[in-house]
């Protein structure tokens, strides 16, 4: 379980680390966050890419607000670290606030291109168009509250 810390809800870095494992397949990242507008800096995307490309794992990063942003914070995904496009599956979204004021919702996604595994690959192909769900009654972490194994 990693505990992100208020009010700025950073993780310890040797937690994270002692997060994974070799049992790790992914790891889920919303940044920014809705509802706390946390947005991961650059030097906790970099120790979450170096894991990733350490240990073997997915990134699965939900940045469907990563054009509102506020005091001044930018967004950086993941995917655009070294090492890390080949790694990540990004889920979009175009309802957030532009389809939302028609009524509607769109969505998008962008992953791998190619799989170790041919299993995977046709489950996440490169591009993948189509509706997509969002909401929900609860809250998300914008950290994954326990890495996936």
């Amino acid at each position: 379980m990693l505990h992100l810390d208020d009010p700025e809800f950073a993780f310890d870095p040797d937690d994270l680390r002692r997060a994974f494992s070799s049992k790790t397949k992914a790891i889920i990242i919303n940044t920014p966050h809705n509802p706390t507008g946390k947005v991961f800096s650059r030097p906790e995307l970099e120790l979450i890419a170096d894991l990733c490309r350490h240990h073997d794992v997915v990134a699965v990063t939900d940045e469907v607000y990563e054009h509102l942003l506020y005091d001044g914070r930018q967004h950086l995904s993941v995917a655009a670290l070294p090492g890390m496009a080949e790694r990540t599956v990004t889920i979009n979204s175009v309802s957030k606030p532009t389809a939302s004021r028609a009524g509607g919702s769109a969505g998008r996604s962008a992953g791998m291109r190619r799989s170790r595994r041919p299993s995977a690959s046709a489950r996440f192909p490169h591009r993948r168009r189509g509706s997509a769900v969002a909401g929900g009654r609860g809250h998300r972490a914008p950290l994954s509250s326990e890495v996936l194994h």
